[in-house]
């Protein structure tokens, strides 16, 4: 294959080539891309603001940073990729191979491996795309080869690639400038702390915009080799409890859940245990403090309402009756989100930020390991590095256990009685676990009250709820029905 020309290589020939290749290319991809957080807006265009090329074989590969305009509202910027052939008659790249989702395409993931090896440095018009190796790697993946690559993730926020069982890299497609608190919290734990149970990083790739902090565009930890999906076991666990009648994998699954109260309570106290370190320092909720996360909590509330209320109109009968409990208890529900005055003067750290069963691991060994700190992607940097109650963990995780009670019932609807007496057996055991785990620690990170600690996670589980109304709306209607049932619990 021939060899592209000097001028379409230099960074504004990449950029020039991008801008009239990707936009249509990504339009396609858009609408059925689970990564693509944006669409509840209405998109008005496209623009390929920065591009690297860097060739690969016989082929170049492209990392470019795309802009998206909306109707209303501040642009998006999204990380694309193509895998492009070159021309051998023309000498020149050809337009035919260009994907607006290219991170799947053959050839990048050992592109990807080899360049943060090398801790490669490739210069786009308005930024550079920065690889650094973090100690570890090599001794993981070695100096040359590929281990086996296989991509995945497209049906999440980010896109993944596992290599073999050494190495998983995080490509992040929602690209935001600051720090990005995957990285930083799993640093800090691998660090600083004795805490084990979450992946180490192991490398970052770094976009270098000109006119912006920077961006991490991907993170490489080490793979957690026979690890199963934590959601994913879960519901097998439920499947072998409540199919077969089995008592002993019920209390199997309930004394697992008991577990990963007690590693989330390890969790909570590894990330409360710098006081000099700024970004982790634990720090007193104050007036002002719990004033502004139950502002927050009520801002949510109504905008979940106006949700509702557009929905109202086109649901089903018996989702139209949960909508329009719902909506009739909106005074009740914003008095039970005032419950986060509870915790007065109990401590803020840094916490998970969007923790359920899906973001973790059940090991082989029987344990769990805890992954994905970047928070709620649809929250900005600060907000996701903003110390807050360990409740908003919490809350998370039981409200995920709720979640997986409705999967259950929805593959064996006559053990919906039998499953509704499990999530009270098993959010029992998950609670009284991280319980026994969190006290005598150093900051006091619940209320030491039993009715303030209920009245303060009542309140964060409202707040859960409500944040999953949207999602649902927007994503998933078919689920809807699950925190709905969770707030007309909260108001019965």
């Amino acid at each position: 294959m021939g060899r592209p020309t000097d001028a379409a290589m230099t960074p504004t020939g990449v950029l020039a080539l991008a801008r009239r290749e990707l936009p249509a290319a990504l339009a396609a991809v858009l609408p059925t891309a689970r990564w693509y957080g944006d669409k509840h807006r209405d998109l008005m265009g496209i623009e390929i603001v920065d591009a690297v090329a860097d060739p690969w074989g016989d082929a170049i590969v492209v990392w470019a940073v795309a802009e998206l305009r909306f109707t209303a509202g501040e642009p998006s910027r999204y990380a694309v990729a193509a895998v492009v052939e070159l021309d051998a008659a023309a000498g020149a790249v050809t337009a035919d191979r260009w994907f607006g989702d290219g991170m799947s395409a053959a050839g990048f993931p050992a592109w990807f491996l080899a360049r943060l090896r090398d801790g490669a440095r490739l210069a786009g018009a308005r930024g550079e795309l920065a690889f650094e190796p973090l100690p570890g790697l090599l001794e993981r993946v070695g100096t040359d080869g590929t281990p086996p690559a296989q991509v995945g993730g497209l049906e999440q926020s980010n896109t993944n690639i596992r290599y073999g069982a050494v190495l998983l890299v995080k490509l992040f497609r929602r690209l935001r400038p600051g720090l990005n608190p995957d990285l930083e919290i799993t640093r800090f734990l691998a660090e600083r702390t004795t805490f084990r149970h979450a992946p180490r990083p192991l490398g970052v790739v770094r976009y270098l915009s000109h006119d912006s902090e920077p961006i991490v565009a991907a993170i490489a930890q080490n793979f957690i080799a026979n690890g199963s999906d934590g959601w994913e076991w879960t519901l097998r666990a439920l499947a072998a409890a409540f199919g077969d009648e089995s008592r002993t994998a019920a209390d199997s699954l309930d004394a697992a859940l008991a577990l990963l109260g007690r590693r989330t309570a390890e969790m909570h106290r590894a990330l409360a245990s710098d006081p000099n370190d700024p970004a982790f320092a634990p720090e007193p909720l104050t007036e002002t403090t719990i004033d502004a996360t139950v502002a927050a909590a009520l801002h949510n509330l109504a905008a979940t309402m106006t949700a509702l209320r557009q929905r109202q109109g086109g649901a089903p009968p018996a989702m139209r009756s949960a909508i329009d409990e719902v909506l009739a208890s909106e005074r009740a529900l914003a008095e039970r989100l005032r419950g986060m005055a509870a915790e007065r003067g109990s401590w803020a750290i840094r916490v998970h930020g969007d923790y359920h069963l899906g973001q973790t691991l059940r090991t082989m060994d029987a344990d769990w390991i805890v992954l994905d700190f970047e928070g709620e992607p649809g929250r900005d940097l600060v907000e996701r590095r903003r110390k807050t109650s360990a409740l908003k963990d919490v809350s998370g995780m039981l409200r995920s256990i709720g979640y997986a009670r409705t999967a259950a019932e929805r593959a064996q609807p006559s053990a919906a009685v039998k499953l509704a007496a499990w999530e009270t057996v098993a959010r029992r055991a998950f609670l009284d676990a991280y319980l026994d785990g969190v006290r005598g620690a150093g900051p006091r990170l619940l209320p030491p009250d039993a009715a303030a600690f209920r009245r303060a996670l009542d309140a964060w589980e409202a707040d859960k709820a409500l944040y999953e109304v949207r999602y649902e709306v927007a994503n998933r209607p078919d689920w809807l029905a699950t925190p709905l049932r969770a707030l007309q619990a909260a108001t019965g």
